[in-house]
């Protein structure tokens, strides 16, 4: 059964400008289709985002780097990129704070105890949360370390979970030089007919609804728009 509006409000992926009301949403979760599905994709990329932001912290050849010296020895080199460094900890962190409550609330067991390497961990948690981020999305707020230690324990629910994973991908591309622009669409969506809500982004040639979720190829895309010329 279908009744209220998602929780992200214009935040929202099938928020509708014209109505100004966001995506609807079944009785038993805070947020609508569009945005789980938006929330799966971007924990899903996070151990790719990891891999890449690695990839630029280290030295190309020939290039100074800073090194730990301990007792007379050189310990391995401080990545010269603190700021790539911040994003990759800041996944890590994020990923490990919210996987237990969502393998508890899943009934999985629990992570391996003792140190595992941060590419492991990454990894590990985004298979757990991406599948299950209609589970992620209702857990009640609840005191947790979700903003850092330095921050002390806070409030926070599984929608600012979300908005945090979201929120990381995003630092992510911007830190890789990956993400794309995404530009609007002239027409109404021939499924759901939200004006305004056809998007395209600039490395792909499909066409998709920020609404429903509908897809159109960039030939399927121009005969819609000559049928919306012609009527």
């Amino acid at each position: 059964m279908i009744a209220e509006q998602c929780r992200n409000g214009r935040a929202c992926v099938g928020y509708d400008r014209a109505t100004r009301r966001s995506g609807l949403i079944p009785l038993d979760g805070p947020l609508c289709s569009g945005c789980l599905g938006r929330g799966h994709a971007d924990i899903a990329a996070l151990p790719g985002d990891y891999a890449a932001l690695a990839a630029q912290t280290v030295p190309a050849r020939g290039a100074a780097t800073i090194g730990r010296v301990s007792g007379g020895d050189t310990d391995a080199p401080v990545p010269v990129a603190l700021g790539v460094d911040a994003v990759q900890r800041d996944i890590v962190w994020t990923l490990t704070t919210w996987e237990p409550p969502v393998r508890e609330a899943a009934r999985l067991a629990g992570p391996p105890a003792g140190r595992v390497r941060d590419g492991w961990a990454v990894t590990t948690a985004a298979q757990v949360l991406a599948p299950r981020v209609q589970l992620l999305a209702a857990l009640p707020a609840a005191w947790c370390y979700a903003d850092g230690l330095d921050a002390g324990p806070v409030l926070r629910d599984g929608v600012y979970a979300l908005d945090q994973f979201r929120a990381l991908h995003e630092r992510a591309q911007r830190m890789t030089g990956s993400r794309s622009a995404t530009r609007r669409q002239a027409g109404a969506c021939s499924d759901c007919g939200a004006e305004n809500a056809l998007i395209r982004d600039d490395d792909s040639d499909t066409v998709r609804c920020n609404r429903c979720g509908r897809r159109w190829t960039a030939d399927d895309y121009r005969n819609l728009v000559e049928l919306l010329i012609v009527a």
